[in-house]
């Protein structure tokens, strides 16, 4: 249960970056999220604190989009993209959240029976 802390700490940084960080152009913003999502992408490969490997990789990806997205929205933040560009780079981040949405939910569904059956008295 100590992973929990962890996360709950990284969420932390993440919103302290982006209320404290306001004097700071929002480009740096992104950029000092990132690399903090990156750091803790490689916390989380590095340890592997969860009972099952499916569950690792669950928060693995749930990193790697999360710095998909900060990524991208650098280039929103520029303001230098076309909109046809944008759209489709908009269009490209909603399928990708999607995406990991839908595994969530998959992942989460095969798991949860499991977990429930470990903690039963039965």
């Amino acid at each position: 249960f100590y992973w929990e802390a962890v996360i709950l700490l990284r969420k932390i940084v993440v919103a302290s970056i982006v209320v404290f960080l306001t004097t700071i152009e929002r480009p740096i913003q992104a950029l000092v999220c990132f690399a903090f999502i990156m750091l803790t992408y490689h916390l989380q490969t590095g340890h592997s604190p969860y009972i099952t490997r499916q569950l690792n990789m669950l928060e693995v990806r749930a990193l790697v989009v999360g710095m998909f997205t900060i990524y991208c929205g650098l280039y929103f933040v520029t303001e230098e993209l076309e909109r046809t560009t944008r759209l489709i780079l908009l269009s490209f981040l909603v399928i990708v959240n999607l995406y990991f949405f839908i595994y969530w939910i998959i992942a989460i569904g095969r798991k949860f029976p499991e977990i429930l059956a470990r903690k039963s008295p039965v």
